[in-house]
């Protein structure tokens, strides 16, 4: 586990702890002064015009002196150093400050409705406008300095209640500047029923700022990740790669008050001792400090590396490596915050879905009406997206005589199926087309679909059906080479990391794989060059 960091690139001037400390405090009993004054000021306004958007306005600084007092209680128990009851210190306590402000905003627009409702229904009577606008503007370029002030604040100390309290004081500017262009409007034209209109329109800008310190305190307290924070994380991960990094996933960050908590799954050589381990531990934590810029604790959990994972290992002369390497796995935002188990069960890597490969033969029956219908079939599944079709290829079966040639094809796909649950949905298709498997190969069938590539997985699952992946004999198949390559030439083998157009030319036999002669009729689908 690394100590806690200051990142070095975000304050805008370096600070420890008790400077941040200090600055929060002094904000703190600035906005709650402040925040009286301005309240006194828009009051006096009020009861000199009897306005019910300058009430309006007034209300909603009731609200910003209660949440200056709830901001100075926070920002004190927040200050306060982890201890055996609170472990992970106290700054979660500026989540519920900016919660119980958000609500305090939603209440205070409740009332300002009630108010303008109500003299919009009896008829507004308003009275010395001019003493009341220059109150009004006064004490909205007092408010306009003290949001500035919090927000720069807040961004320096790294405080959610301070920037969250800086937001309300300057939406509280806003408002004042709509009341004041209203009752503006109200003494040039004589339509005093603006004045309640101006104030509904308050409380709707109101109620909206109170609903986004709610939301934004719910996810502090749910310990939402902010995606930003993932990205920069995982950027910093990725620059900073060393060869022995051959996986890192279950990406997690939270924060409390300022202090950002983080931690990872990297997978490492299992013959790594624990002082590499340790040295592994401290470059990570630094990368990480300098990603998110603020205090931060990071742990990081080895995992010891597989056989699997010998094409995407990097490490020189390992002694235990049971395959040669092909490329390393990317890390990436969907890869690094993965579930622990998600590359051993198939499951996409991407919200977006996996991009899989899957090859179609049939030498029974009609042979192009079995590969039209098994891609329609396909298409047609939920959580399947087919993206391209090769040519159609006839080849010469490689099975016990007596047979007759194959019509072959691959098809390109976007899923968000697993690699078993696709794999299930080709048997099926099969099935359908009077296909069951059984221990006899190479048999003549009406239809045989193959997962060959699963997002460039390596994987091997046990079960019914049982899977492996890149399909065992896709490197020595010419028939299914042939229309792979026209897809994704480019594309690596996962295990030799050979491009699929190199693995086509070695076994080439024009022969025996020969583009379809649709002359004759029958193709499943017009080909393409």
């Amino acid at each position: 586990m690394n100590a806690p960091q200051q990142g070095s690139n975000a304050p805008q001037r370096p600070m420890n702890a008790s400077q941040r400390r200090a600055e929060r405090a002094t904000a703190g009993r600035l906005a709650l002064g402040v925040g009286l004054a301005v309240f006194a000021t828009k009051l006096a306004a009020y009861l000199l015009t009897d306005s019910s958007a300058i009430f309006s306005d007034a209300m909603e600084s009731v609200v910003n002196v209660v949440a200056a007092g709830l901001l100075l209680y926070s920002l004190t128990v927040a200050a306060r150093p982890p201890d055996p009851d609170h472990p992970y210190g106290h700054g979660k306590v500026e989540f519920f400050s900016a919660g119980v402000e958000g609500t305090l905003i939603a209440i205070a627009a409740g009332l300002i409705l009630v108010e303008a409702v109500g003299e919009l229904l009896r008829g507004p009577e308003l009275r010395r406008l001019d003493s009341g606008l220059a109150l009004l503007v006064a004490a909205g370029a007092v408010n306009a300095g003290l949001g500035v002030y919090l927000l720069r604040a807040g961004r320096r100390t790294g405080s959610l209640a301070l920037t969250a309290d800086g937001r309300h004081v300057l939406a509280d500017v806003w408002t004042s500047a709509g009341v004041i262009v209203g009752l503006v409007a109200v003494r040039m034209t004589g339509w005093s029923w603006l004045d309640p209109l101006v104030a509904i329109a308050v409380a709707l800008h109101v109620l909206r700022t109170g609903y986004s310190l709610v939301r934004e305190a719910v996810g502090g307290l749910m310990d939402e990740a902010p995606e930003p924070l993932l990205e920069a994380v995982v950027a910093g991960l990725a620059a900073g790669r060393e060869s022995a990094w051959i996986d890192a996933h279950g990406l997690r960050a939270w924060r409390s008050g300022d202090f950002i908590h983080v931690d990872l799954h990297l997978g490492v050589p299992r013959y790594f001792d624990a002082d590499a381990l340790h040295e592994i531990d401290e470059r990570v934590g630094a990368i990480v400090a300098r990603a998110v810029a603020s205090p931060n604790e990071t742990i990081v959990h080895f995992d010891p590396c597989r056989p699997r994972q010998c094409p995407s290992c990097r490490v020189p002369g390992c002694s235990i490596r049971k395959a040669p390497f092909a490329r390393a796995t990317p890390f990436t935002l969907a890869s690094v915050t993965r579930r622990d188990e998600a590359l051993e069960t198939g499951e996409p890597l991407s919200p977006d879905g996996a991009l899989a490969f899957v090859s179609l033969g049939s030498n029974l029956g009609d042979r192009a009406a079995h590969l039209r219908d098994a891609a329609r079939s396909l298409a047609a599944t939920p959580g399947v997206t087919l993206l391209a079709r090769s040519r159609v290829y006839e080849t010469d079966p490689v099975g016990p005589p007596p047979q007759g040639p194959y019509l072959n094809a691959v098809l390109k796909l976007r899923t968000t199926l697993s690699a078993a649950d696709l794999l299930a949905r080709l048997l099926s298709i099969e099935r359908q087309h009077g296909r069951e498997r059984g221990a006899e190969r190479n048999l003549a069938r009406s239809l045989d679909l193959d997962l060959l590539d699963y997002d460039g997985r390596v994987l091997v699952l046990d079960g019914d059906p049982a899977l492996e992946l890149p399909h065992p004999r896709l490197h020595e198949r010419g028939f299914v080479l042939e229309p792979l390559a026209e897809l994704a030439g480019d594309r690596r083998h996962p295990e030799s990391g050979v491009p699929y157009a190199t693995l086509a030319a070695r076994v080439r036999d024009a022969a025996a794989v020969r583009l379809q002669d649709e002359s004759k009729g029958g193709a499943p689908w017009p080909s393409s060059p």
